[in-house]
């Protein structure tokens, strides 16, 4: 019993920094998503634009690692975009909620491979954050569809995404600071790479327990 309030209590909790931190970023991107509303554009349209951006970065990274910095920035300011525009448009859902997990592990994909084929890091370690980052989101994504309630909204929910979402931005803080200072700092991704299994263990677990939880209640 203490346990499920425990759980119970910290699901409330993430809901509560989510929505908290959504409504925030509401609030400080307004100006810019209100002449996007006036133009009726539409949020996965940016998601997909966000996601397109990286395209260019893989490009230009070997002859070009500022501009492709560029493109980057740019790529995940796109991101921040989308939700509040869904908001303001009233067009929020489950599907422009999935479409954006999509995008963004598209983008980080794009980012790991990169680096890979310039030599900041190995084709081993890209190959294996590529792999746990996807398990993990991915792993996230269908335990939170699976303990939805019946009242609930898959779009309405967030905070599932905290920790590889923190992981991935902070690889990305990690290219910033060895691109522009001239260091490097890229054996902290097999720290990263850690994490990721770490996590992916415990949402194995979760998922298989889930499953196992299901089986005995359909008996």
């Amino acid at each position: 019993m203490e346990s499920k309030f425990n759980l119970l209590r910290h699901y409330y909790l993430s809901q509560q920094v989510y929505s908290f931190f959504a409504r925030l970023r509401t609030q400080l991107f307004r100006p810019l998503i209100l002449p996007l509303v006036y133009f009726r554009l539409r949020p996965n349209w940016l998601s997909i634009f966000g996601l397109a951006l990286v395209v260019p970065f893989f490009v230009l990274l070997p002859s070009q690692p500022v501009w492709a910095f560029v493109f980057l920035a740019v790529s995940l300011f796109v991101d921040l975009l989308d939700g509040p525009l869904a908001r303001a448009r009233g067009m929020s859902s489950d599907q422009g909620k999935k479409l954006d997990i999509f995008c963004d592990l598209g983008r980080f994909i794009f980012f790991i491979l990169a680096l890979a084929a310039s030599n900041f890091i190995s084709i081993e370690l890209a190959i294996g954050l590529a792999l746990t980052c996807v398990f993990s989101y991915y792993g996230r994504t269908i335990m939170r569809l699976a303990t939805l309630k019946p009242q609930e909204k898959f779009k309405d929910t967030g905070g599932f995404l905290f920790l590889p979402g923190l992981i991935v931005f902070a690889l990305f803080l990690i290219f910033f600071f060895s691109l522009f200072f001239q260091d490097n700092y890229y054996q902290y991704f097999w720290l990263a790479l850690g994490l990721f299994i770490i996590d992916d263990l415990i949402q194995l677990f979760k998922l298989i327990s889930h499953a196992l939880a299901q089986i005995l209640a359909d008996r």
